[in-house]
C-alpha cells in the first residue's frame, strides 16, 4: 500500500493502522503543500523520484526540503539539524542530528527503492487545516475535480459532499490527524482496499 499524504499523517497511518515498520515510500514525515499534491495526483506516472536535490529551508535553517523532478517538494518538517547530537536522535515526533541532510537524504533513497520494488498505486491521504499545507476549500474542489483512478481520502472539519466514487470524505478534526485516522480506519482501510472502484 503506498500512502502519500499532505503532512506526516501517512507515516502515522502506517505505524497506528497498518502497523508497518519499514516505510514504503519517501513521503513518511513531510509536508506537502496543496499545489504539489494535485501536481502528484495529476502526474504521479511521469515524476522521476531518482531525480531529487535537498536544500535548506529559506525560512528555517535548521530544516530541509527536497525537490523532486524539479516540481515537487517534500518538505522534512521534523527532521532538523543539531550539532549537540552526533547520531539521529528522536525527541517526540522530531529527529535531531549533525548530519541530518546526510540522514535524509539515505532515508529518501532507501524508501524509494522500496517504493519501486513494490510499484504500488498510490492511495493519496488529504488533511486540511495543516499549518504548512493547508487546503482551502478551493483545493479541495481542484482535488475531486481531478480525473484519476487514485484513491483519495479527504479529511476536512467541513462536511464536503462527493459523487465521485474514487474519494471518501471525512468530517473531523483535522489538526489532530491521529485521532482522525484512529477513529476511521475501518471506513478508510474498507475503502482504500476495496476492489472496482
Amino acid at each position: 500500500m503506498n500512502i502519500i499524504s499532505n503532512c506526516c499523517a501517512g507515516a502515522e497511518f502506517y505505524k497506528k493502522v497498518l502497523n508497518v515498520k519499514c516505510f514504503p515510500n519517501p513521503f513518511i514525515w513531510t509536508s506537502v503543500c496543496p499545489d504539489d499534491i494535485k501536481e502528484l495526483i495529476k502526474n504521479y506516472n511521469k515524476i522521476n523520484f531518482d531525480n531529487y536535490k535537498i536544500f535548506n529551508e529559506k525560512d528555517e535553517k535548521n530544516k530541509f526540503y527536497i525537490l523532486v523532478d524539479n516540481r515537487i517538494k517534500l518538505h522534512f518538517t521534523h527532521h532538523i539539524y543539531s550539532q549537540k547530537y552526533t547520531k539521529p536522535t528522536y525527541i517526540g515526533a522530531d529527529c535531531y542530528y549533525n548530519k541530518m541532510e546526510d540522514y535524509i537524504l539515505i532515508k529518501y533513497k532507501q524508501r524509494i527503492e522500496v517504493m519501486k520494488k513494490e510499484n504500488a498505486k498510490p492511495n493519496f491521504l488529504i488533511l486540511t487545516d495543516r499549518k504548512r499545507n493547508t487546503f482551502t476549500i478551493n483545493d479541495v474542489n481542484d482535488v475531486m475535480n481531478i480525473n484519476t483512478d487514485y484513491k483519495i481520502v479527504i479529511c476536512s472539519p467541513n462536511e464536503i459532499k462527493t459523487t465521485n466514487k474514487n474519494i471518501l470524505t471525512i468530517k473531523g478534526n483535522t489538526l489532530n490527524h491521529i485521532e482522525i485516522i484512529v477513529n476511521n480506519k475501518e471506513k478508510i482501510l474498507n475503502f482504500i482496499e476495496k476492489e472496482g472502484i
